[in-house]
């Protein structure tokens, strides 16, 4: 989820991701130092400024050579790494699709919000 620009996903597309997709915002201070609390510090923060309620991750590293293991395998999935803060990885309910979204792709970016679309209009696994 972005949080930068006018906040976070807007309208529609908000809800939807808020009721069906898993929301993962890793808490990293990877990129200019722009997390140095707590993890417990750094999600009241987004939840007293933000209203986020989804869960998140603690904090850990996502770039190269400091990413946790679940970054490690996005990042070989995909052959795209986090370059700066708000890159979106979109994982299918399966978790074989992985698609990779850099930093400039906004939430509410039709190609964004259409790989949602079609990845929740999928059938179960």
């Amino acid at each position: 989820m972005q949080f930068s620009g006018q906040g976070a996903a807007g309208g529609e597309h908000c809800q939807l991701l808020r009721i069906h997709a898993a929301i993962r915002r890793p808490r990293a201070n990877d990129f200019g130092a722009q997390e140095p609390g707590s993890s417990r510090e750094i999600a009241n923060f987004c939840e007293i400024n933000y209203g986020v309620s989804f869960p998140v991750f603690a904090k850990s590293g996502v770039s190269a050579g400091n990413a946790n293991p679940f970054y490690a395998a996005l990042a070989a999935k995909t052959g795209e790494r986090p370059q700066w803060n708000f890159h979106k990885y979109l994982i299918d309910r399966s978790g074989d699709k992985v698609l990779s979204f850099r930093s400039a792709v906004a939430p509410e970016d039709r190609k964004l919000t259409e790989a949602i679309e079609r990845m929740l209009a999928a059938p179960q696994p």
